[in-house]
């Protein structure tokens, strides 16, 4: 699993460096093999023929409703080694209407997730079927801001 594929999407998809043609760097970590750099050239050209077959049965049972994207605590320290304005930037490209990415959609993960700083879950007391000790404590620091920030720019996000 690429545990920075969400620094590496912000950066590929809000840099104004990664136009066409444009080098970048794609940071990668794996278990044992942590924080692997590698330089990218993007081509201006695509190097094969892409085959894409749409089954006409399929058309009418299938709608699509929303971009969106998944809320985590790494994404959120990503963002937050950045400047205000840059900060500010990114929200505006990802969530605005008139953003680049304009997500209307967003997923909140239950527990910990890929993209964690580190393991949890929302209730850690065996055999809590009623859910007596559920708390969210730990999404509060940084998933709920995270969300909350993403509002200011799209009041109307669904989840």
């Amino acid at each position: 699993m690429y545990k920075l594929f969400l620094v590496f999407s912000c950066y590929f998809v809000l840099s104004p460096l990664c136009s066409i043609g444009q080098v970048f760097d794609w940071i990668s970590s794996t278990e044992g093999n942590v924080w692997q750099s590698t330089s990218v050239k993007m081509e201006k050209g695509v190097g094969a023929t892409v085959d894409l077959k749409v089954d006409d049965l399929l058309r009418d049972s299938m709608v699509f409703k929303a971009w969106g994207m998944t809320f985590n605590e790494l994404g959120w320290d990503a963002l937050h080694v950045l400047s205000p304005d840059t900060q500010d930037e990114i929200f505006s490209r990802l969530f605005s209407s008139e953003g680049d990415m304009g997500f209307t959609l967003g997923r909140i993960p239950m527990n910990a997730n890929d993209y964690a700083r580190s393991w949890y879950s929302c209730d850690e007391v065996s055999g809590d079927f009623q859910l007596k000790y559920f708390n969210i404590d730990r999404d509060k620091t940084s998933i709920i801001p995270y969300i909350r920030e993403a509002q200011k720019y799209n009041p109307s996000m669904r989840f």
